[in-house]
């Protein structure tokens, strides 16, 4: 609880500003602002909120990635999900905007929800077929525009639950169907430890994040795969990697916190 009360008393003040000045009007009519402008903005203060929960962020692999990958092509991110954070984080770490599909009920979230309508991003409802069926064809065509943005799905569908003790969770393979249809590269990534900088039982005062850049895919790779066998693919790819970042984890754990380690 102490955890909490430190990050509110921390951002608060901050979120209740930027909500009045721009989260709200941007929220409630994005395209009348440029998409990078929009980014940047988002971004300028998601770094700060970041900065509150005591992240220490281990993503060089990421990080080269991004700084030679094509400027001019959109890639789909497909990664593991541990907490509300997740998002936040890839926003805070990229050098080129992003966006995300999440679920619907985070839409009436009046942070997070609104940062999604900034980045133009999706809202899928996987209770109804036809509907979640328009949200990944407007992945698709969001993906094949002029407009750079990469898109980030979450292909376990909600978080994590006990990310310590489990394996990653089982894919929902209709998420794959956007990165066939619109031919982009799939960049396969895989991120550990922002549940514990979300998540009041755990008291450690830092918090290593690991953000994996694993592999990438070209439509070339996967134009002869079905859905099944690329979330198949995908889900060894990311499993495998999380429990390598779960030994990294332990190391520094012990030695960002010398004490008080839960």
């Amino acid at each position: 609880m102490f955890k909490y009360v430190r990050v509110v008393l921390k951002i608060l003040p901050l979120l209740i500003f930027e909500y009045f000045a721009w989260i709200l009007p941007y929220s409630i009519n994005p395209k009348k602002y440029p998409f990078e402008k929009r980014f940047k903005k988002v971004q300028k203060l998601i770094i700060k909120v970041i900065k509150a929960f005591n992240i220490v962020s281990y993503d060089e692999t990421y990080q080269k990635f991004i700084n030679s990958k094509d400027p001019n092509r959109n890639y789909v991110i497909f990664c593991n999900h541990m907490s509300f954070l997740d998002p936040l984080y890839f926003i805070s770490r990229s050098k080129t905007p992003v966006t995300f599909v999440a679920k619907k009920e985070i839409e009436k979230y009046p942070f997070v929800g609104r940062i999604i309508k900034i980045l133009d991003g999706e809202f899928l409802d996987r209770e109804d077929n036809k509907k979640a069926l328009r949200t990944f064809m407007n992945v698709q065509k969001k993906l094949a525009s002029s407009t750079r943005m990469d898109i980030i799905i979450f292909p376990e569908g909600t978080r994590n639950k006990d990310p310590l003790n489990s394996d990653v969770a089982s894919f929902h393979a209709g998420t794959f169907r956007c990165a066939l249809k619109s031919k982009c590269p799939v960049l396969i990534a895989s991120i550990f430890g922002t549940f514990r900088a979300s998540n009041g039982k755990y008291f450690a005062k830092y918090n290593p994040v690991r953000l994996e850049y694993i592999k990438v895919l070209e439509y070339e790779d996967i134009k002869d795969m079905n859905t099944e066998q690329i979330s198949e693919y995908a889900y060894q790819l990311i499993n495998d990697d999380v429990k390598k970042a779960k030994v990294f984890d332990k190391e520094k754990m012990k030695l960002l916190n010398k004490k008080h380690i839960n």
